[in-house]
């Protein structure tokens, strides 16, 4: 039987004299929002850890009480799915600056009894993913039976797998790269420079204010815009006129992406939009290492990397990067390029396009 309901849980990450941030600056306190599928077994090593997207959330699965809309990855997880909840015990936790009950800009600063709005520091993946790992602490958790990611949550499956070598045994990296492209970095600027304008955003000191609604929305089309452009633009490269203002196309990009923002995911807080854009524009897993392949050198888990045919924004070429120097590093890697008119959002739009992929990585 599926899930029915569950609950968002909240684990306090706190350091002694607060959590310590890669770059400098502290955090006085951190909580972590975050959803468990299944049993962790008496062994305590069949933990998965699932990492989200870009503006998602720790709801992968089950519904909330009174709600209607089952967790984003509902169809994989469960009893006899890819995600088995009889076999395996699923984590997923709400990203560190994100705005869906884990500490981000919008949480109140305990030093000030305000929003930090502004005040809120510069995150990287790194510390991230270290916020995570605390969390598997407090559970009790010293391995995992694989961690799992797409997009930005690939991202994170990069920094998990060398941040932590040796305690993964199984990886799975969905549509996602090493490092942005200039191309997606620029677009990113673009969004973050257009919450910027807005003058109810106020420097990111909005609370208790207006929210700067069109500076958001304008930045969210923006990203859809690019991410149906990409799409549509790599699917259709050579067929497209040399020439032309072709509106039929132009038209589509505008309706697809203004609906895609109207439609909606929960609501997002503009600070935590800034903050995680800022975090994946810096994001160079090769940084420190002489070569993508010596990044990879010390892992230990076996590999599978999935990427889309359509994917304008990660394309397949940024995923076969990473099989080559993982290959390059000496260790076992699977590569999946699924042929799919569904872009880069195909993980999230059908979950169940990878359903045999990931079934035959966690069954093997």
């Amino acid at each position: 039987m599926d899930y029915d309901i569950v609950t968002t849980q909240y684990a306090s990450l706190a350091e002694e004299g607060g959590l310590r941030l890669q770059h400098g600056g502290t955090l006085p306190s951190c909580i972590l929002a975050y959803e468990t599928y299944g049993s962790l077994n008496d062994a305590r090593d069949n933990a998965i850890i699932l990492l989200h997207s870009f503006t998602s959330h720790q709801h992968a699965a089950g519904y909330h009480a009174n709600a209607t809309e089952a967790g984003w990855w509902h169809a994989l997880i469960g009893p006899g799915k890819p995600l088995d909840t009889n076999r395996f015990f699923i984590i997923c936790s709400n990203v560190l600056g994100g705005c869906h009950g884990s500490t981000g800009p919008s949480s109140i600063n305990p030093e000030t009894g305000k929003p930090y709005g502004s005040s809120f520091p510069s995150i990287t993946m790194t510390d991230i993913v270290r916020a995570q790992k605390k969390l598997l602490d407090q559970l009790g958790i010293a391995s995992l039976y694989a961690v799992i990611g797409g997009s930005m949550g690939g991202m994170q499956v990069l920094q998990w797998v060398t941040e932590y070598p040796l305690m993964i045994a199984r990886a799975v990296a969905i549509a996602t790269t090493a490092r942005l492209s200039p191309m997606v970095i620029a677009l990113n600027e673009l969004a973050i420079k257009t919450i910027q304008a807005d003058p109810q955003w106020c420097h990111g000191d909005y609370y208790g204010a207006a929210f700067p609604t069109h500076g958001f929305t304008a930045a969210r089309v923006t990203g859809q815009a690019a991410l149906v452009y990409a799409h549509q633009w790599g699917l259709s490269a050579q067929a497209a006129p040399a020439r032309g203002f072709r509106f039929g196309f132009t038209e589509q990009v505008e309706t697809a992406s203004t609906a895609t923002v109207d439609a909606g995911a929960p609501p997002f807080d503009a600070n935590s939009y800034l903050v995680l854009l800022k975090a994946m524009n810096a994001y160079d897993i090769e940084t420190g290492f002489a070569t993508l392949a010596e990044a990879f050198q010390q892992i230990s888990a076996r590999f599978q990397v999935i990427a889309f045919s359509s994917d304008g924004m990660f394309p397949p070429e940024q995923s076969r990067e990473l099989v080559d120097a993982l290959q390059t590093s000496g260790h076992e890697v699977e590569y999946h390029e699924i042929q799919t008119p569904l872009g880069h959002d195909a993980f999230l739009i059908t979950p169940e396009i990878i359903n045999d992929e990931l079934r035959h990585m966690l069954e093997s």
